[in-house]
């Protein structure tokens, strides 16, 4: 585990972090309610025919929802002074059965923290960050959609997004215990995510809109069209 999930004083020196961090659960009650929630998010993009360059714009989204972590940590340590951590004050491993853990030790390139303060969050690891890039994403391809039906959908999701982070309070200490699945969760990853799937969809708004291989315009001749006696 330790080679593979997210910790801050390690990210620019093994970036690979960036992408493991999603693979790392350190619970079943984590791995098992962020699988539900990938398999309900693909069956939404695939009745909402996404298509692939969601999927790509999504998997871009990926390792920028972990750089993005790591900044707007950094930015919430200089700006609060750590005072932000949360209960336990210790870091607690996103998606650990309470289990408190202590940084992995060794002098990564900013181990020390930032504004020389020291890091408050150690580990982290877990897909919620990349779900909610996902969702985000999804919701800008289908703001843009054609039909009014998929615009509608991208709307609401656009909506539920808001509110769900807004109710996390993002801005608030770095973990929040859940008694529930009895694991502490990082709000923080979750407005990171939706933020990189925002900028992700907004570049994938921005492109070229591809036409299907089988549209051809209504003058253009059929390849199995027979061709004109010379």
């Amino acid at each position: 585990m330790s080679w593979f999930d997210w910790q801050p004083q390690w990210l620019a020196t093994q970036p690979w972090r960036l992408l493991t961090a999603g693979w790392v659960h350190l619970g079943a009650a984590h791995l098992t309610l962020n699988l539900g929630a990938l398999a309900l998010l693909a069956w939404l993009g695939h009745e909402a025919d996404a298509g692939w360059r969601v999927v790509r714009a999504w998997a871009l989204a990926w390792p920028l929802t972990h750089l993005l972590l790591w900044l707007l940590l950094g930015a919430q340590l200089c700006l609060t002074g750590g005072a932000a951590v949360g209960v336990p004050a210790l870091a607690v491993e996103a998606g650990a059965t309470g289990r408190v853990a202590f940084g992995a030790g060794g002098a990564g390139l900013l181990a020390d923290g930032l504004c020389g303060r020291p890091w408050p969050l150690h580990h982290y690891g877990g897909l919620s960050g990349v779900l909610h890039a996902g969702v985000a994403v999804l919701a800008v391809a289908l703001w843009r959609a054609p039909d009014a039906a998929r615009r509608r959908v991208g709307r609401v999701l656009v909506a539920g997004l808001l509110v769900k982070l807004l109710a996390e309070q993002p801005w608030g200490p770095v973990l929040s215990w859940d008694a529930g699945l009895g694991m502490a969760r990082v709000p923080l990853a979750h407005l990171a995510g939706a933020l990189a799937g925002l900028a992700c969809g907004a570049a994938l708004a921005l492109g070229p809109v591809t036409a299907s291989p089988d549209a051809r315009r209504p003058d253009a001749p059929r390849p199995d069209a027979p061709r004109p006696e010379g």
